[in-house]
């Protein structure tokens, strides 16, 4: 018998296995669709916040980012002196340098009773050092005192803010004892922190913050000249800069918010547990369903093995059948995730997408529980002596 025919007819008697059950065979499918739906919930939430924290900085328009080194994460962003910065001006490859004030704050409007956490972004509305807007009719209105720009992608517990600024109406805030005017809209989304922005000009932010640190920063941005070797600017203001501060490239600076809430934060954590208890749910059905098939063809199976079959082969087919199995149960989880998805960006206003990445992921993952779970249970095939059963 060639291989081509002994594949086909192991595949065969797979299929036959499956279908001969369908109700076990669909409990099993039912459990590794469970299993992959939780990992792809858990992975998609996962990389869409850790996407969405790095939503500011990638709008940044900066080849270098200057921090405090006590700084953290942009929730927990620390003051320094723009004084620190003074030396930075007389590099011969910088072109332009420009501050950003970062600060929570308590928002509470009309539209609801209750306050929310929300992260102010003061900027200099001559020279915006974020690319989250292109009108500059926007840009202009907050050149007045106590004019803001409101995340419209803010939590819906927020109220209706960006629907009635889109209409015209007058929307304003109370923070800190001030009245704040919304005079117009910017696109960013919730955070692991916070539940939306507003940006301002920094004279706004201060006035609300009043708490010594005027004329101080959280972000300094640095633009270099064109064709300046970023790396060698980096290294070369490393030399002099106070060690009080650091500095970064932009990317880095990417990396390390990125790198904080993965590594520094119990939130990777919590996604990736959740992502391995959905792991383990999968493997305990296809476990269960597998090992009561291979009972229940105890007899069928030391049939095969009188007949000359070897163990490696009674072996495959137990193991073709996880396999198929996960692969019947990760197409509908496919779908339905991308269905949780919807409902999610829907409900939260986090951008979570099926990305090959995390379908990948999955599949990976559901094949390799299918796999193992497949393993443990060839064990009992060592029972299908044939000597016993006739």
């Amino acid at each position: 018998m060639s291989l081509t025919q002994l594949l086909r007819k192991r595949v065969g008697l797979v299929q036959a296995l499956i279908v001969r059950q369908p109700v076990r065979s669909l409990t099993g499918i039912c459990g590794i669709a469970v299993a992959c739906l939780l990992m792809f919930v858990q992975l998609g939430f996962r990389d869409g916040l850790f996407n969405q924290s790095v939503r500011v900085h990638e709008a940044l328009r900066a080849d270098l980012v200057v921090i405090n080194r006590d700084s953290t994460s942009l929730a927990t962003m620390r003051p320094f002196a723009r004084q620190r910065l003074g030396t930075i001006y007389g590099d011969h490859d910088v072109s332009d340098i420009s501050l950003v004030r970062v600060r929570p704050l308590r928002w509470r409007t009309e539209l609801t009773s209750r306050s929310r956490n929300i992260l102010a972004l003061g900027v200099d509305p001559n020279d915006p050092p974020l690319s989250l807007t292109s009108t500059t009719t926007q840009l202009n209105s907050i050149r007045g005192l106590f004019n803001v720009l409101f995340d419209s992608n803010s939590r819906r517990e927020f109220g209706p803010i960006a629907k009635l600024v889109n209409q015209g109406k007058s929307v304003t805030s109370e923070v800190n004892g001030y009245r704040l005017s919304v005079t117009g809209l910017v696109s960013i989304g919730p955070s692991f922190a916070y539940d939306g922005y507003l940006v301002a000009s920094r004279a706004t932010v201060e006035a609300l913050i009043n708490d010594g640190s005027q004329g101080d920063a959280e972000i300094g941005l640095i633009t270099l000249k064109p064709n300046a070797d970023v790396e060698n600017v980096l290294s070369r203001l490393l030399k002099y800069l106070p060690h009080d501060v650091n500095i970064l490239t932009k990317q880095g600076y990417v990396n390390f918010e990125r790198n904080y809430w993965r590594k520094g934060s119990s939130i990777g954590f919590v996604f990736n547990f959740g992502a391995i208890l959905g792991l383990m749910v999968g493997a305990v059905m296809i476990y269960q369903v597998l090992y009561t098939d291979v009972s229940d063809h105890l007899s069928e199976y030391a049939t095969l093995r009188a007949m000359g079959y070897s163990m490696p082969y009674l072996y495959s087919i137990v193991i073709c059948q996880g396999i198929l199995l996960a692969l019947l149960g990760f197409l509908p989880a496919l779908l339905l995730g991308e269905v949780a998805y919807i409902g999610i960006r829907r409900g939260t206003n986090i951008a979570v997408t099926m990305s090959q990445p995390i379908a990948t992921s999955v599949f990976l993952l559901s094949f390799v529980a299918s796999f193992l779970s497949a393993l443990l249970v060839t064990r009992r095939l060592w029972s299908a002596d044939p000597a016993d059963i006739f």
